[in-house]
């Protein structure tokens, strides 16, 4: 990483004024889209949302902690995500916009460089991006961002902040089959310190409607989660989350037409199929002892998989096969560093078939 010193007074000018327009004028209306590059979605911030004021104050305290130094990333750096400022009326020293209608004001293109995550922003209203800053992405930001204790760059949708239930709890009982399926653009599944399974509706667009059905067979328990018309409607700004008790299943199946899926370690063999969907597994090595699945077909395959590690499991194989031309991004090195490739250890994580896999570690 190579850091240049400059006297870039016309950009900490602009940059102070700017970021006091936007902080000290209550009178502005305003929210922050949160884009995931691995899964394609867009998570939308309001000032409704809890932290959105600590979250917007620590985007423009961490760029104006920049001005003066200009960060060059390497040649090695992947982009993440990105993170975009609206405001409205908008009117700011950059120039002037609708009164009544929302414009981006500043935009971060984030970046994990070599393990370390780095913002890179922009005002919108220069379009040839030539006052353009790049600063060390703050821990405190990170969390906010992922909701995560960790210091890197991830997206997870803020479901499991949300208390609205979308169906009654079922006690675990006898179960040790868990099928789900349905058609929801995008649900999360987390391991629940409760006895019971829940449900909660984490979708910020508050015009979207679900439907929860449970069904009980004897050792097997179907949940469907539903979305009316999702094909007509692709603005999903969160997820119905469905928490699992934190007990041994036999196995815990994933179907149907989720676009997007997020899985966090559960204590249970997991299989998910393919629906051109996109798969972001958040593993926690300690508590990993069962394999992970995702199944595939020459017609039906893993739009992309997303793999974050907590630390580097120790235990694990991995085995990783992508369709042809499809790419496996592991930008710490982390597959050659610790040998985590098809062997005979346990348990297995398999991905088959995938356009696109990326592996990330926290560690």
């Amino acid at each position: 990483m190579k850091k240049i010193c400059l006297t870039l007074t016309a950009l900490a000018l602009l940059l102070l004024l700017a970021g006091c327009a936007v902080r000290d004028n209550e009178k502005k209306d305003s929210y922050i889209i949160i884009h995931s590059i691995a899964s394609d979605t867009d998570t939308k911030v309001t000032p409704e949302d809890k932290n959105y004021d600590a979250l917007l104050d620590s985007l423009f305290d961490a760029a104006s902690e920049a001005v003066g130094t200009t960060t060059v990333l390497s040649g090695d750096a992947v982009q993440t995500g990105t993170i975009t400022y609206y405001q409205a009326p908008a009117r700011t020293v950059l120039g002037s916009g609708n009164d009544a209608a929302y414009t981006p004001i500043l935009a971060l293109d984030l970046y994990d460089d070599g393990g370390d995550s780095y913002a890179e922003g922009y005002f919108c209203s220069d379009e040839t991006k030539t006052l353009k800053f790049c600063f060390p992405v703050p821990a405190e930001l990170c969390k906010m961002v992922s909701g995560a204790e960790d210091t890197s760059i991830r997206f997870e949708t803020s479901s499991q902040d949300r208390s609205e239930k979308m169906h009654e709890d079922i006690a675990a009982e006898n179960f040790q089959y868990i099928n789900i399926s349905g058609n929801a653009a995008s649900i999360v599944i987390k391991r629940s310190e409760g006895e019971n399974f829940e449900f909660y509706n984490g979708d910020l667009n508050t015009a979207h409607t679900y439907t929860v059905r449970c069904d009980k067979r004897g050792e097997t328990l179907d949940i469907e989660i539903t979305m009316e018309n999702p094909e007509k409607d692709n603005d999903v700004l969160g997820s119905p989350l469905i928490a699992i008790p934190q007990k041994e299943f036999e196995k815990i199946e994933i179907m149907g037409d989720f676009r997007q899926v997020f899985l966090y370690t559960l204590h249970s063999d997991v299989l998910i199929h393919a629906n051109d969907s996109h798969v972001n597994l958040d593993v926690e090595a300690d508590y990993l002892k069962h394999n992970i699945l995702l199944d595939s077909s020459k017609s039906n395959v893993f739009r992309g998989v997303s793999v974050y590690f907590d630390k580097f499991p120790e235990n694990i194989s991995l085995e990783l096969n992508t369709t042809q031309g499809g790419v496996i991004n592991d930008p710490q090195g982390i597959l050659e560093k610790n040998g985590l490739a098809s062997g005979s250890k346990e348990p297995v994580i398999r991905i088959n078939s995938a356009k696109e896999i990326n592996i990330y570690s926290m560690e």
